[in-house]
This record gives C-alpha cells, sequence and structure tokens, in this order.
C-alpha cells in the first residue's frame, strides 16, 4: 500500500487531553504519553521508551527508570535546538513520548496510537488536529524494539533505536524500516570474547535472562565461542523480572560447575539482583568473576559480589552540553510539564518526596531539600552509553527532512506540496537510511567531529566498546567502574595492570588475574550451536548459491533430521549443471564457474538469518571441510524450496540485489514484482496448473467440487485461484478443507460425505498427503464415491499409488512438461559413491546412495541398514530411485543464471565483438551488474535436447500434460499449453463411474459467493471518475447471481461509456476537460434489487475495499450514470445522502421528476409522459380510437399502463382491454387479442415477455393481422422471429448510424477480459480458447459488428450524451472553483462541500452537438434527444414516422380493423 505523506503521516495530535476527569487521569496522572512543542509543530516524531519499570506484580508500570528518563529529555533538548536554530528552513519540529513500562503490548498500543488511522480503537485519548509524521525513536529494547519494528512494515514507517542490540534487527527481510544508532550485540560479544582469550578464561558459564535480550546474546555468544577458543560449559537461565528466590534456586548448582568465570546476559536490574543471588548462596560460587554486558556505571557499588567484574559497554560521547542543562535548568519543584517523569526521577534519585506528591512509594519519603547543581550532577550518571545515540536518532531524522526539503522545495520555507506528497518508503529509501553527514553542523560542541552514517543492515556503521573494571584502586579508594580498555575496528586494546579482582569475600585483591583454562587433554563437553545450515563449497571467479532442503527438520530446533531423496536429486542435478553449462553453450571463457550448496534442513527461517549476516559481511562462514566462503563471488542464487521458503528468501535477497531464480516455487503471490524485485522461476506459477484444472471442469461440465489444501502458501494461493477463476465460469467450490486447520486428513476424507454431490475432489497437497487420502477413501469405503484430482506434486509417481491402485482409479493428476534429462542420469550413474573425491564434492551422495539400495557403505557406521552396498551399481537403477517432475528444471534454472551472468559478462568486458576472456573490473565494481544479470535472466530463452526453455517476465512457460490413472497406469488426456492458457483435452478420463457427474442439484446456498466474482470493472481510475451502475447480465436464480449476458440494453451499454470517455481523454468529443483525465468506476446490478441497491452499499461503506482490490478513491466520484428504473429507484438514498449528480439512460419513470424525492436526477431523453403522449398522438393520427394493451407484470409495466391512460383520456382513445402477462397462457393471451374488435395492440413489456408474445404469435395462423406498438425496439429479436414480428412498430432514438461509436466497436482485439470473451462468444455463439458454452470453437477473432445479430443498441446515443454532459458541467465547475484558465484539478475542487450541487447546476444548462449532429440540452431535468417511429415489415426495419409529425407513409391504415 502506497499512501502519500500527508495521508500516510497524517498524526492526529493534541496539546492536551479534553478537560474532562477521566481523560486527564488516562492522559497525565498515568503519565502514558506527554508531548513537546506538537501545537507549534509542522512535523512530528514518537518516541517510544521504557521510562518506568515493569511493575513487580507483571502488570502496570513501576518506579521510573534512572535513565530513560534522561534520554526523553535528550530527546525534547534536541529538538528545541533544532527549532531555535531554524535547522529546516520554516518547519518546527515537535515531539510525543510515549512510555512501554517494558511492555511489548504497550509498545504495539504506542505505535497504533501514533498512527490513529491504522488502528481502530486506541488505549489512550482522542485527539483533533494533524501533524506531519516522519517516524520513531525507540525503543530502549530487544523486547519491545521487534513489535514495532515488524509493526513499522505494514504502516509504513521508520523506526530508529538508540539502544536495541538483537541480531535479529539486522535483517532487512523482517525489519525494512528499521535503523540503530548503536550497534548490534555481536561486536559488543566479539569484545568480550577477545578479552577472554586475552585473560585466559578458556571454559566458563553463562548466565542469561530468560527473555529476548538474553536469549539473542546467549545464542550469538554460542554462535561465536567456536571460533575463539572460549569452552561455555554450561547456560543457566534466569527469569526476566528479577527475583532473589527464584534467582538463587537457578544459580544454587553453580558452584560445582568447576570454572572461574561467568558471563552475564541481562539488563542493569537483573544483573544486580544476579550478583545477590550469588552472594546470598555462600557456596563455592563466590570463586566466579564475572563479565557482563549491562549497569548503570553512575549507581553506587552495593553488591560485594560486583567488586573485581568486567563490564562491556559501548563507546559513548558525552553530550556535556545537555547534563549542564539536566543539572543546571531544571527546577525540581516545578518542571517542565512536557516531562511528567522528571519528579518520579528526581524522588527516587534523592530518596525524598516533592511538594503535592502523595502517591506511592513516594509517600512515604521525607521532604526533599534543594538541590544544587553539583549534587545533581553528583547523582547523574554522564556516562549513559545510549545519550549520544538518542540525540543521533533525532539528528538523523532532522538531517533527512533538511536534505529531502532542499532538494523537494528548494528555497521555500516550510512544508512544501511535493515534500507533503512524498511517500514513507521514499522518505526512508532515499533520505533516511542513507544519510551520511558530520555533527558539527548542529552547534553541539560535544559532538563535533562525529559523524553518523548506517550501514546496509541499517546498524551504525562503526562499532566500538569499552571495558570497565570495578575497583577500588589504588589501595583504600572508593570502588568505581575504570576504564581498562577497548574494542575498536576488531582490534582489543587491553591494559591488564589497571585491572584488579578479588577474592571470595571480596575484600583483597586478588595477586594475579584469575584463569579459568581448559584442561591439559583439552576443553570438552563444550555447548556448540546446533546445527543450522549446511554448506558445501566449491571455490569459482564466480559462485552460483544453490538452496536447498536435503534434510528434514531435526526433532530440536535447528537441528536436521532425515535425507530427504528427491531434494538430494536436485541438489545433484545442481552440480551437474554448474559442471557442464561452460561446455553446453560454449559460454563463460576464462571464468572459472563455482558452486555453493547449501542445505536448510526445512529451516529456511534460521537459514535466511544465516545467509543474511553472509551476505552482510557480519558472519565468516565456512563448508564441511572448513573453506571459507566468499560471499562477494555470489553474483546469483538458485532454489529449489517451497513457495513459502522462497518468499521469505527472496525477500532477503532482494535487499541485497542478488538475482534469484526458482526451479519449484510456484506460488502466485511470488509474480509480484513489487515485493519480489530480484525473483524469477524456470516454472510457471501454480495460476496456471490451477487453470488447467478450472478448464478441466468447465470442459466436464463439473461445477461442484471440493478442494482439500495443505496449509502453506502453495496450498492457500492454489485454492484462492480454483475459486476465483472457477467462480468465474459459475465452478463452485462447495467446501474448502486445510490440513490440520480443519483435522487429519483421515477426517477431512470423512467430511466429504457432508457434500455427496461434489464428487470431484481437488487435492492441493504435498506428494506425501495423496496417499494419506488414498488410505483414507479405502479405509472408509469411499472408492468409486469421490475422484481425485492432483497437482503435479503427485504427477505420475508410481509411489503414490502403489498398494492403493483400487483407490485411485479413476484419478486425473497433471505433470509439467520438463525436458529429457537422460544426459544427467548417464552422469549421476557414473558418480560412484566410494570415491572420496566425489564423497567430499557431493557429500549428500553417500546418505542417498544408502537410502536408495537400503544399505550401508561403511562397515563402521551401518546406521539401520544390514546389508553392504554395492556401489559400482548405477544409482538410477536402485528401487528406491524416483525422480521430481521440477529436477529438469533445476537444470534449466542454472542454466538460465549462467548464460545471465555470461550476457553481463559481455556487455562489460567484452569487446566490439562483445567477446572476453576472464572478469574485467568494470563487472565487479558495477551497482548495476545485479540488475544486468535480472534483467536476462527473466526472459531467458534457448533450446535445450530440443526442448524450447522460455522465461518471459521472471516466469517460466513450461506446459502442462494432463493424465487419468487407470488399470495401474497413466494415460495422457490431454495438455495446456501455458503461454497460450489452452487446455488441448481430445479424450475424457478413463475408469470414471457409470453415470458420474458433480453437480448440485439443489439450491447451493453456498455457492452465493459466487455473485462476487468480478463484481465491477474499470476504465482505469483517473482525476476524474463516473461511477456506472448498468445491466451486463440477466438476473439468475438467487438474488444477488447473474445469469447470462444482456445482447440488448446490456453490455453494449458499457462499451459506450467506454467510447464517450476515451472520445474525452483523446480530445476527440465535443466537450472537454484542462488537463484532467476521466475514468469510470462500473458495477453490473444484473437487474436484481439486491445487487442493484447492494454493491453501491458495499462500495460507500468500505466493504469493498476490504473484499477487492482496485476500488476508487470515492471523493473522485462525482456522479453516476444509471440505466433503467429499477437501479435509479434502488440508488435514490445514495445519491440524495453524498448530493451526487444522477444521469439516468434508460429510467423513464415519472417519478424521478420528483424534486424532493430525486434532487440531482437528470436523464439524457424524454421519460414516460413524454413517450406515452407520442405514441398516442402517433395511435390518434391513424385514425385508431380503440386499442388493446398489454403490460409486464413488474413495476415498468404497471407504471406505463397508469400513465398511458392518462394520456389516453386526454386524446380520446379507449383502451377496450389490459392484460397482464402471465395472468393467462401466451397462447390464450393471442387469441383473446385476435378476437378482440381492434387489432391494435399497445404493449409496454420487457425482452422476455416479448419474446413470448411473438414466438404465441407466430404459432396462431391469423394473428399476423394485429398491429403491435411497442415504446421499445427490440431488433434483435425482431429480426430473430421474422414473420412472426411483422407490423410491429416501435419508438427508437433518431440517431442514425454513429460511425465513430461503431468504429470503436471494430477495432476492439483485446478479449482478455472475461466479460468480454463472454460478449465476443455471445454474439458469435462459438468458444474462444479456453471456453466451452457452444458447440463450435470461434476460430480466427472477428470484428464485433460483423455478427449477424449485432444490432446497435437503443439507447448507446443517450449513454454518450450522458458521459458529455457530466464533463461538460465538470468543465464549467472547474472554472468556477479552479479559475477559468484551470489546469489540471485544484483542491478546492476535491474539499468544497458544494462542489456536488454546483456541477448538477451545470449540468442543466449545458448544450453540445453530440454524434448524431444534432444539438443536445436539457429542457428542465430531461434530455432533448429526438425518437422515429420504425416499423418492422418481417424482414427489415425502416423509418415509418416522425412522432412530432413527419409524414406517414408505407402502411394501408384500412388493413386494420378498429
Amino acid at each position: 500500500m502506497r499512501l502519500h505523506f500527508l495521508s500516510l503521516w497524517a498524526l492526529s495530535v493534541a496539546a492536551t487531553c479534553q478537560a474532562q476527569t477521566l481523560e486527564q487521569q488516562t492522559c497525565n496522572v498515568d503519565r502514558m504519553y506527554a508531548d513537546h512543542n506538537m501545537a507549534a509543530a509542522d512535523v512530528a516524531l514518537g518516541f517510544v521508551a521504557e521510562l518506568r519499570d515493569a511493575s513487580s506484580t507483571g502488570t502496570g508500570c513501576g518506579e521510573v527508570g534512572y535513565e530513560y528518563v534522561m534520554l526523553w529529555e535528550a530527546a525534547r533538548w534536541t529538538v528545541n535546538q533544532l527549532n531555535s536554530n531554524n535547522y529546516v528552513n520554516g518547519v518546527k519540529f515537535g515531539l510525543r513520548g510515549y512510555d512501554t513500562c517494558g511492555s511489548a503490548h504497550r509498545a504495539i498500543a504506542s505505535m497504533n496510537h501514533f498512527y490513529q488511522q491504522f488502528s481502530a480503537s486506541s488505549m489512550y485519548c482522542n485527539q483533533t488536529s494533524s501533524k506531519l509524521n516522519l517516524g520513531v525513536v525507540g525503543t530502549m529494547s530487544s523486547t519491545t524494539t521487534k513489535p514495532i519494528a515488524a509493526l513499522s512494515t505494514n504502516f509504513p514507517t521508520s523506526v530508529i533505536s538508540p539502544l536495541a542490540v538483537s541480531p535479529q534487527l539486522s535483517d532487512k527481510s523482517e525489519y525494512p524500516y528499521f535503523l540503530r544508532t548503536r550497534f548490534s550485540a555481536v561486536d559488543q560479544i566479539k569484545t568480550m570474547l577477545s578479552t577472554m582469550v586475552t585473560l585466559k578464561w578458556e571454559r566458563i558459564i553463562i548466565i542469561y535472562t530468560d527473555n529476548d535480550y538474553g536469549r539473542d546474546y546467549y545464542n550469538e555468544f554460542i554462535k561465536l565461542s567456536q571460533n575463539n577458543q572460549v569452552c561455555v560449559v554450561a547456560a543457566i537461565s534466569v527469569p526476566g523480572s528479577p527475583n532473589l528466590p527464584a534467582y538463587m534456586e537457578r544459580l544454587k548448582a553453580v558452584g560445582t560447575l568447576d570454572v572461574t568465570a561467568a558471563a552475564f546476559f541481562g539488563v542493569h536490574s537483573a544483573a544486580t539482583m544476579m550478583l545477590s543471588a550469588i552472594e546470598n548462596l555462600n557456596n563455592s560460587a563466590q570463586n566466579l568473576q564475572f563479565m557482563l554486558t549491562s549497569l548503570n556505571l553512575g549507581l553506587p557499588i552495593t553488591v560485594n559480589r560486583a567488586r573485581g567484574l568486567l563490564v562491556v559497554l559501548p563507546s559513548y560521547t558525552e553530550v556535556t552540553e545537555f547534563y549542564d542543562y539536566w543539572t543546571a535548568s531544571i527546577d525540581a519543584n516545578n518542571p517542565p510539564p512536557e516531562n511528567p517523569w522528571y519528579k518520579d526521577w528526581f524522588m527516587r534519585t534523592f530518596q525524598c518526596r516533592l511538594q503535592g506528591v502523595n502517591y506511592e512509594p513516594y509517600v512515604r519519603y521525607s521532604d526533599c531539600d534543594p538541590k544544587s547543581p553539583a549534587q545533581k550532577r553528583a547523582a547523574t550518571n554522564t556516562r549513559i552509553p545510549y545519550l549520544d545515540t538518542t540525540v543521533k536518532a533525532v539528528l538523523t531524522y532532522a538531517k533527512a527532512l533538511k536534505t529531502a526539503h532542499q532538494q523537494t522545495c528548494g528555497n521555500q520555507p516550510g512544508l512544501c506540496l511535493g515534500l507533503r506528497q512524498m511517500t514513507a518508503e521514499q522518505f526512508h529509501n532515499n533520505y533516511l537510511k542513507v544519510v551520511d553527514f558530520d555533527l558539527n553542523e548542529f552547534g553541539i560542541t560535544s559532538l563535533n567531529g562525529k559523524r553518523v552514517k548506517y550501514d546496509i543492515t541499517g546498524d551504525f556503521y562503526m562499532a566500538g566498546h569499552d571495558i570497565f573494571n570495578a575497583n577500588n584502586q589504588p589501595i583504600g579508594g572508593a570502588f568505581t567502574f575504570k576504564k581498562v580498555g577497548d574494542f575498536m575496528d576488531g582490534k582489543l586494546n587491553l591494559n591488564t595492570s589497571l585491572m584488579y579482582f578479588y577474592n571470595d569475600p571480596r575484600t583483597a585483591p586478588l595477586p594475579s588475574i584469575p584463569t579459568s583454562p581448559c584442561p591439559p587433554s583439552g576443553c570438552k563437553n563444550c555447548l556448540v550451536p546446533r546445527e543450522m545450515v549446511h554448506f558445501n563449497y566449491k571455490p569459482g571467479d564466480i559462485v552460483l548459491a544453490g538452496l536447498f532442503d536435503l534434510h528434514s527438520q531435526g526433532s530440536e530446533v535447528l537441528t536436521c533430521g532425515s535425507l530427504k531423496a528427491v531434494h538430494a536429486l536436485n541438489a545433484a542435478a545442481f552440480t551437474f549443471a554448474v559442471e557442464r553449462v561452460k561446455q553446453q553453450f560454449s559460454i563463460l571463457p576464462g571464468v572459472n564457474l563455482g558452486s555453493l550448496i547449501i542445505d536448510l534442513c526445512d529451516n529456511a527461517e534460521t537459514g535466511r538469518i544465516l545467509l543474511n549476516d553472509l551476505l552482510a559481511g557480519r558472519t565468516i562462514v565456512a563448508d564441511v571441510h572448513g573453506t571459507v566462503v566468499d560471499p562477494n563471488l555470489i553474483y546469483t542464487v538458485v532454489g529449489e524450496l517451497d513457495s513459502t521458503e522462497a518468499m521469505s528468501m527472496a525477500t532477503m535477497l532482494g535487499y541485497f540485489s542478488r538475482p534469484y531464480i526458482e526451479s519449484s516455487a510456484t506460488s502466485v503471490e511470488l509474480s509480484n514484482k513489487d515485493k519480489y524485485e530480484m525473483f524469477s522461476r524456470a516454472v510457471p506459477s501454480d495460476y496456471h496448473q490451477m487453470m488447467a484444472i478450472v478448464l478441466l471442469l468447465k470442459k466436464m461440465n463439473w461445477n461442484y467440487v471440493q478442494v482439500v489444501h495443505s496449509p502453506n502458501a502453495y496450498g492457500r494461493t492454489g485454492y484462492k485461484t480454483i475459486r476465483d477463476e472457477g467462480a468465474k465460469r459459475s465452478i463452485c467450490v462447495a467446501t474448502s478443507q486445510e490440513i490440520g486447520k480443519d483435522g487429519t486428513l483421515a477426517t477431512i476424507v470423512r467430511n466429504l460425505n457432508e457434500k455427496p454431490e461434489a464428487r470431484i475432489v481437488i487435492a492441493i497437497v504435498d506428494s506425501y498427503d495423496y496417499r494419506t487420502m488414498l488410505q483414507a477413501l479405502k479405509d472408509q469405503n469411499l472408492v468409486g464415491r469421490f475422484i481425485l484430482i492432483g497437482t503435479e506434486t503427485w504427477g505420475k509417481r508410481m509411489s503414490i499409488v502403489s498398494g492403493l491402485q483400487s483407490a485411485a482409479e479413476g484419478s486425473i493428476t497433471l505433470d509439467i512438461d520438463g525436458p529429457n534429462i537422460q544426459d544427467f542420469r548417464t552422469w549421476l550413474d557414473g558418480k560412484n559413491p566410494s570415491d572420496m573425491t566425489i564423497a567430499r564434492d557431493m557429500p549428500f551422495l553417500v546418505e542417498w546412495y544408502q537410502y536408495a539400495y537400503s544399505c550401508y557403505l561403511d562397515a563402521q557406521n551401518k546406521g539401520v541398514y544390514t546389508n553392504q552396498c554395492n556401489p559400482n551399481l548405477p544409482l538410477t537403477q536402485a528401487t528406491k530411485y524416483e525422480e521430481s517432475a521440477y529436477t529438469p528444471f533445476m537444470i534449466t534454472a542454472t542454466y538460465a543464471a549462467a548464460r545471465a551472468i555470461d550476457a553481463t559478462l559481455r556487455v562489460y568486458c567484452g569487446d566490439a565483438n562483445r567477446n572476453y576472456n576472464g572478469i574485467c573490473w568494470q563487472f565487479r565494481s558495477n551497482r548495476m551488474v545485479p540488475v544486468n544479470i535480472q534483467d536476462y535472466l527473466e526472459n531467458s530463452t534457448f533450446n535445450l535436447d530440443a526442448f524450447p526453455f522460455k522465461m518471459v517476465d521472471g516466469e517460466g512457460k513450461a506446459s502442462y500434460s494432463i493424465y487419468s490413472y487407470s488399470g495401474g497406469l497413466y494415460t495422457k488426456i490431454g495438455t495446456y499449453l501455458t503461454e497460450r492458457s489452452e487446455l488441448s483435452m481430445p479424450q475424457n478420463p478413463a475408469s470414471l463411474p457409470a453415470g458420474f457427474t458433480s453437480v448440485c442439484s439443489g439450491s447451493c446456498s453456498e455457492c452465493v459467493y459466487l455473485v462476487q466474482t468480478e463484481p465491477f470493472w474499470s476504465i482505469p481510475f483517473k482525476d476524474l471518475n463516473l461511477g456506472v451502475n448498468f445491466a451486463a447480465h440477466d438476473p439468475g436464480s438467487e438474488p444477488f447471481l447473474c445469469s447470462g449476458i444482456r445482447l440488448t440494453n446490456g453490455f453494449q451499454s458499457y462499451l459506450a461509456v467506454k467510447y464517450a470517455i476515451e472520445q474525452v481523454n483523446n480530445k476527440l468529443a465535443p466537450v472537454g476537460l484542462n488537463n484532467v483525465s476521466l475514468g469510470a468506476f462500473m458495477l453490473d446490478h444484473c437487474n436484481s434489487p439486491a445487487r442493484a441497491y447492494g454493491m453501491p452499499a458495499a462500495l460507500y461503506s468500505g466493504i469493498f475495499d476490504t473484499m477487492f482490490e482496485g476500488a476508487p478513491n470515492l471523493n473522485t466520484i462525482r456522479g453516476w450514470l444509471t440505466d433503467n428504473n429499477l437501479v435509479t429507484a434502488e440508488m435514490k438514498d445514495f445519491f440524495s445522502d453524498f448530493n451526487l449528480p444522477v444521469i439516468s439512460t434508460m429510467g423513464s419513470a415519472n417519478k424521478f421528476l420528483n424534486d424532493e424525492e430525486y434532487p440531482t436526477f437528470a436523464r439524457t431523453f424524454q421519460g414516460d409522459s413524454t413517450i406515452a403522449s407520442a405514441l398516442a398522438v402517433f395511435i390518434q393520427s391513424m385514425g385508431f380510437r380503440y386499442v388493446s394493451f398489454v403490460y409486464s407484470d413488474d413495476e415498468d409495466g404497471r407504471t406505463g399502463l397508469e400513465t398511458f391512460k392518462d394520456i389516453a383520456v386526454k386524446e380520446g382513445i379507449c383502451i377496450i382491454k389490459a392484460i397482464q402477462m402471465g395472468n393467462m397462457t401466451d397462447d390464450a393471451l393471442v387469441a383473446d387479442l385476435v378476437a378482440l374488435p381492434s387489432h391494435v395492440v399497445v404493449t409496454y413489456i420487457g425482452q422476455g415477455d416479448m419474446d413470448k408474445l411473438l414466438t404465441a404469435r407466430g404459432k396462431n395462423s391469423v394473428a399476423d393481422g394485429l398491429l403491435i406498438i411497442s415504446p421499445e425496439p427490440y431488433p434483435m429479436l425482431l429480426y430473430r422471429h421474422g414473420l412472426a414480428a411483422k407490423n410491429v412498430l416501435s419508438l427508437r432514438m433518431k440517431t442514425n448510424v454513429l460511425e465513430k461509436y461503431q468504429k470503436s466497436l471494430t477495432d476492439i482485439t483485446d478479449f482478455s477480459q472475461s466479460i468480454m470473451r463472454e460478449y465476443y462468444m455471445a454474439l458469435f455463439k462459438c468458444n474462444l480458447p479456453g471456453e466451452y458454452r457452444y458447440s463450435t470453437s470461434c476460430g480466427p477473432l472477428q470484428k464485433l459488428t460483423s455478427s449477424p445479430i449485432f444490432y446497435q443498441d437503443n439507447y448507446i446515443l443517450p449513454i454518450i450524451n450522458a458521459v458529455y454532459s457530466f464533463v461538460q458541467a465538470a468543465h464549467h465547475t472547474l472554472r468556477e472553483q479552479c479559475g477559468d484558465n484551470y489546469n489540471g484539478m485544484c483542491a478546492r475542487f476535491y474539499t468544497d462541500v458544494d462542489t456536488n450541487s454546483i456541477l448538477y447546476d451545470k449540468l442543466k444548462t449545458i448544450g453540445f452537438s453530440d454524434d448524431s449532429r444534432s444539438t443536445f440540452s436539457f429542457i428542465g431535468q430531461e434530455g432533448n434527444t429526438r425518437r422515429e417511429i420504425a416499423l418492422f415489415d418481417g424482414a427489415k426495419m425502416r423509418t415509418f414516422a416522425d412522432f412530432t409529425g413527419a409524414t406517414i407513409e408505407g402502411v394501408n391504415v384500412n388493413t386494420f380493423k378498429t
């Protein structure tokens, strides 16, 4: 979702809450948030921090934090510096601070409050005014930062944390809008490990808090300890909320571990509690020397166990100007109201009570004495390592805004329109994350010379840590923390002579630094990180990385389980392709192509994190043989992952601009190029195989089916495609069941019986699930009751049906068509698993070979096997050897990747003939190389053993074969051609049960969702839009359902709207707009009252936005077109409630002229009264005094009767009988008409009733003497009935032939849109590719107007004139609101509440020369479009008369009885 700066970053804020008691308590007493300079601000920053500790009870808030209150004040102070110096020209900064009390829930609530437009409710007070929001500073812990950093991707908005250290936050695929002004835990841990190695602390224990902070440090420490000769012999977790008894219980066995060194990972309060617990245990744990990652160095050392400990803290800059302000400028009794937490800080620091304070715990303290600046300074920790990072975070936003302002607004002060229209993504990506500046320009002397910059992962560009030791040296001094070293740029500087450690009671220093060495035999039983990812690396000048799930996930987290044979096959195919590609295509001269095989063990999340660290250069990775992987040589990644894993990888790899091609991930979601820009695949998306299934269902007339799918992206998106595309073809999914969510497969199969008529079951599952389903069908005696349709995961695999042939009988499966891989099989059979070189290059081969032959190769490692292998047997002949349909595409994907790299090398390194030899520096150094590789990759085309491999826009175009399983064999019965989306199926499936159907014989209420399929379509939305609610289809059997497409007064109406809008936008219409484009949002009400009202209601209530993509901005729809009486009446409330002009093109009822009921109504033709008058005048001029009257049983028919009766009385015409259609049989009605003394019949009937009347007339030999007069022409109907329709007179619009309109129809050649296809097929009664509605195929496309049943609809001209009238009225409105010489839309048009009223008033004054070359205008609320009377003589229609008094000719009046 891309929203502009103003709409997205509109922040509702107010300086104070309303003066109501409850609100005052919520906002002020609870102090959940506070504002600074918000009333005067142009832009706002959020500040989210743990200003108070969590409550000891686990809920609510505890006492104020010593340091974090200072951070809030530092942020306020920095904002004041910016505003006083007018840092951004004419722009004032504001700040809103939130207190999370250490709660992730409160952190999320703070974000939702800060961005109320994205939150349905808020735990805080409502706000009223608007600001421009830049982003958030915070939070101060990983526990609260992770959820808000994740939430920020939904808005989106930027988050900069001064303190959160979790390494996971460096993952830009998870946290793309997160930055931090300090370093991740990795550098701090490296500092600790280097220090431990220097001190010879070779064996240690780890104590960590059981929360995000502690776990992140622990996991990272274990990983890094492997390369630093530090052995962790034990790890003990303690509660994240400090509690002395709980800590003592957890730590009671620490003294038995025979080590003298320990590392603790936890925040200050947990660290002091841990030291107290150790001290209270009074056991051998007193020998332990500690190294900590967090401690407030400004607080006195009160626990003896703290003496001698080491603390590793981030290097920092003391911002002396702020500390001077903090200690000298704030009155404790009257602090700034913008900092409601300051008093608590003061009282907690000095253990006293300030005036007027009457709440716990301070009410129990004695009154505070005034404190001098010196006393405050002494009590203030000026060594906070994240105060300067807080200032830097605020200044980062300021610098980014200043740069954006200079580039967008120039010298214009304040927020210019360009800045307001900038999206959040643009601000973050183009300005914020790329800042690189010195702090000299801000006037804060202590920060001069410091630099702010972020690396590619959003971490601060430079890391550094200081090491402190708590000692009392020189002897007898007070215990304080003294700096003894630092770790800068990967180098440890440690002065051990300044370090002191202490004896057991911590009363005297030890004579030397205590060590914790390994025994002479070496350290054993060390904790090691669980294996996350296995690498196998073959170095080269350029490296292709391959992502595989060679093993299943192990029983424990981050471990690997058993081999997955098919995935080993794909890894072998990758190795084969890397070896062969140069020879196969004569490419990459002078280039050694290497490979990296990565086994993710079904744990893509962990693999993604590690690969993220590898590509970012934060982790050095060696393969199983110790070869170090160079990430800079990895130019492309090839994968064989499932869709869910591939999405995760594609997001991460896209961030590093690494082209990524998949051989098997087929989810439709991966086609989203906005989200997965660097992703391609060698295979088609699931959309195509699901379309193959849908077309198969359509061909077989199976329109009532069930779906079973996997609980992953493959299953869910596949089901969605079946449902959506099936609905377009009237195929109903009676039920869908997801494995797990809806039970086991056995339960799901049992549930199929709940819809016994839905006998086709589409299974979108993994291969192993099919056997389970077949077994369940067999066990539950349902064989033959249901037929399965399986996807390519079933294909032609015999292993799926083995032993279950009877249950599988009649099943239909799909398999993807790929190239022949015999060369690969031959290559694979030549690999001897006992060859040590092969075992080194392909370590998975040994395990795979043993599995395939159920044997062992090494007698010392037999595993579960009892027979020894013969390594000379070819692998492809093994009993368990089985190929995947996607294995050939692993080869083609690898070939495509190598060819794309070769094509790019020819661009950068080639001579005039694009020849090169080896890699040039231009290729290595140009940042566009990955983009160039991707461009070549996603449009790869080559032949492989006569197989034409092709990709278009990153999607493979392989076709699918369709198989029927019968008698133990798979028989091919059809092909789906992906590139043309066509199904060719010359034979039906075999072995279906006799009389097999899959249709619903009842009402099928579960199929009502079909109405939601394509409920609208659009002419691309523009600056100004028209709403259109016409009937393209006839009503269906249910209130919301539609049936066949309307060829009269139906879809042609939409084409007329399309034509008129294109004429306007192309400056070819008689009216126009100045640099304003027109679009339309078109609904299909299908002549159903429920749809006529329900769909506009869904649009204006916002339901459309949640159900469908592509609904327009309602503020741009400034008028509606309706066709008939039904929809005009049903939409009455919308027109009046929203004051929207409505122009009807067929709604003729007199009631619409009632200004009170329809105050914004107009129509572009003359209504019922004028029509009735015309008919009466015509009848009288013919000398007919007596007529009969036939009308439909609907509102139009009954209203027509009443209107005509009134006019007939005035004109002296007698209605001798009025007959309602349906009150008798059609034949009896015609016989009744023939028997009447007058054979002149006036009809007010719809097209369906006219069809019935003419059919009955044709069967009555004496009924040809009837003269039928109709206010509506039905040319298509008349021509179809021929002589049975002779002597039918009707009123039609006097338009002649609208040449330009008809030419627009002949120019239509694109019938890809489903409704266009439907209209074409209805006109020519044939099937377009993939359709099965008619008995014949269409052949070459023809022009719409060449159809023998095409006739220009009667109301085309009124529809075109309706569009032109709206445009001219909008033009005059824009001139009034935006100026006579307006150029484009102005804000006033959108914001002025009178716009619609002005537009409607202008509508009634318009005038122009229309397409019939007549002058069109409104007379009151009705257009002056002329009509004529046409006579059908049994062969053709011809103009008979003009109702305004033209000469009557061609009819012998005496032939009619009167």
